[in-house]
């Protein structure tokens, strides 16, 4: 839902920079969870390449650096909400 919104505000013509930063920073966390959660159920094994679990696990860690890291987007969202 938060990157449907961020898109929502971005189609509107608004500044969209909070609710995007917001998107991203949530996207991020869900991922890395669910892959963790992920890895416990499969134990040992999930750190075995031939489980896509690895991938995911690798992916979703990246995600948080490629997107912008998760210091920088609560940064962003700080400074919105206090207008600077």
């Amino acid at each position: 839902r938060p990157t449907w919104a961020a898109d929502a505000i971005k189609d509107r013509g608004e500044d969209a920079t909070a609710a995007i930063a917001a998107a991203k920073l949530f996207s991020a966390d869900v991922a890395k969870h669910v892959t963790q959660k992920s890895l416990r159920i499969h134990g040992g094994a999930g750190f075995m390449r031939e489980l896509p679990v690895e991938r995911y696990n690798r992916d979703a860690r990246a995600l948080s650096i490629y997107a912008g890291t998760a210091e920088a987007e609560r940064a962003i969202l700080a400074a919105k909400a206090l207008n600077l």
